[in-house]
């Protein structure tokens, strides 16, 4: 189910925190039009410097973001809260993976654009599509940057004692909280 969430985030969220938030929002909004559901909400955002790159709403945008990342190194987070709606308990999880850009022309840049796949994903771009090729290198989960870091979603799997279907790994620490729905 997509959530219809406003993706606003208050201005004292630190860059690094903005996909926690909006994980949580989604996987709480969700869960209120679903009681008792397990819901996953998840959320990746791309940070430059303290800047965050989201989805770009039209191509000039997109064509923007590409230029910033141009060459440079930046970090995508990716958030993951499994809301638990019958024990009324939140958890939380993000991973964090840091992509080095290779210089991109203007040229590259239009033809990317061109492709369309910039729509609807975290800096305007896809690595598991065609950007790809501007990938110098990567330090961290890839799924991370694909949209759903497995690991850390198994460890919530386990925290909640839902069995994911193989066997046990060895269990993760994340955060856990009780919680009410702030954002409706």
């Amino acid at each position: 189910m997509k959530p219809e969430v406003d993706e606003t985030v208050p201005d004292r969220l630190s860059p690094e925190k903005t996909a926690g938030y909006l994980a949580r929002k989604k996987a709480v909004t969700v869960a209120a039009k679903m009681p008792g559901a397990l819901i996953l909400g998840v959320d990746t955002v791309v940070i430059l410097g303290r800047r965050v790159y989201g989805k770009p709403e039209d191509a000039d945008t997109a064509r923007t973001f590409l230029r910033a990342l141009s060459g440079r190194s930046h970090k995508v987070v990716t958030a993951l809260t499994l809301c638990d709606d019958a024990a009324k308990t939140l958890y939380e999880a993000a991973a964090t993976t840091k992509v080095l850009f290779a210089c991109l022309s203007d040229e590259v840049i239009d033809w990317y654009v061109r492709t369309g796949e910039w729509r609807g994903a975290a800096g305007g771009y896809r690595v598991q599509g065609q950007a790809s090729r501007f990938i110098r290198s990567m330090t961290g989960l890839e799924s991370t940057v694909i949209g759903l870091p497995v690991y850390p979603l198994i460890g919530l799997l386990a925290q909640a004692k839902i069995h994911h279907g193989g066997p046990q790994i060895a269990p993760l620490r994340y955060r856990s909280t009780r919680w009410r729905n702030e954002f409706s």
